[in-house]
């Protein structure tokens, strides 16, 4: 991808600004940021860093499963889902130091693949990718409906590796072997399938736009597309990568996509690049997913080795 300028961006005139928290976490496996403060978190093995972004503060809370959880999502009320191979489970974010119980279990099963979870804010619902299957709950009733996966291509397995939830929590969608499959979630059936590529290949990631007129998809062999629902079309975007997390500003005036080795590239609702950004020092970081805090001039991710870089648009003198 290349960097163009941000004047002809439907951003205000300014620049993107780095900064850096260490967490003094390593291995770490998922990222999230709350949608209702600038605090980002990050998971790891018997452990979940919290990250204040207008701060720097870092707090470490110790958990009570040594599995680390492989994804994340953030809800409303300084809570968060975590979710492991085994289990989903609601956390809140009360103060530093050791956690205790979480507030809620979910027992699932998952055939060990890369796991997804998405969520309303409010977590009113939320949606698991578990590879064979996938599983739509709400953090207020103790039940998970299951659904088995109908594709069986990626490595033997299935392909539910990406969720996404609606704002309104009406719709869920799973990526699976090559397409990404929209359910209608009350009460749950497919309604659509959405072909990101023939061959198959696993769909990694998937975001619904906020008024939910688009959808970006990103597969295992860096092919990303744009859906239009309106006008019925599906436009190839340049990813510049494998793209393992999409996600939407609050206003849906852009997407940013997260490429795995190293580099964000933030697109307009129509897939066209606004900018990239990218860690100042070279080599390859491994991200591992992020999210936008505040309405579109904030984005924060992930790396594999504790830290979490967050760009902030800043005006121009």
């Amino acid at each position: 991808m290349t960097s163009i300028d941000l004047d002809r961006a439907p951003f205000e005139r300014g620049r993107w600004v780095l900064r850096e928290y260490v967490t003094g976490l390593d291995e770490c496996r998922a990222t999230t940021v709350l949608p209702d403060a600038p605090v980002a978190v990050l998971g790891a093995e018997g452990h979940l860093a919290v990250v204040d972004l207008d701060t720097g503060a870092v707090d470490t809370y110790e958990v009570d499963d040594d599995l680390p959880p492989v994804a994340l999502v953030g809800l409303t009320g300084r809570r968060v889902l975590a979710v492991r191979f085994s289990s989903v489970e609601l956390y809140r974010l009360d103060g530093p130091g050791e956690w205790k119980a979480p507030i809620r279990r979910w027992r699932i099963q998952s055939d060990t693949s890369v796991l997804d979870v998405a969520a309303t804010a409010s977590g009113s619902r939320f949606v698991v990718a578990a590879g064979d299957r996938f599983y739509v709950g709400d953090v207020d009733d103790p039940d998970l409906v299951e659904v088995d996966s109908p594709d069986q291509t990626w490595y033997g397995t299935a392909g539910c590796l990406a969720a996404y939830v609606s704002p309104d929590g009406a719709t869920v969608g799973v990526g699976r072997a090559g397409s990404v499959g929209v359910y209608a979630a009350a009460p749950l059936r497919r309604i659509r399938d959405l072909t990101l590529n023939e061959k198959g290949d696993a769909v990694l990631s998937v975001a619904l736009s906020p008024d939910g007129r688009r959808l970006m998809a990103g597969d295992d062999a860096t092919r990303t597309a744009l859906f239009d629902f309106d006008g019925g079309t599906r436009d190839q975007v340049s990813g510049g990568g494998k793209v393992i997390k999409a996600q939407w500003s609050r206003d849906g005036g852009a997407c940013a996509l997260v490429v795995l080795t190293r580099a964000v590239g933030v697109v307009d609702p129509s897939g066209r690049l606004l900018v990239e950004l990218a860690p100042q020092e070279t080599g390859t970081y491994y991200f591992l997913g992020g999210g936008w805090a505040g309405g579109g001039d904030r984005f924060a991710v992930g790396t594999e080795h504790g830290k979490i870089l967050a760009w902030n648009l800043e005006a121009e003198a």
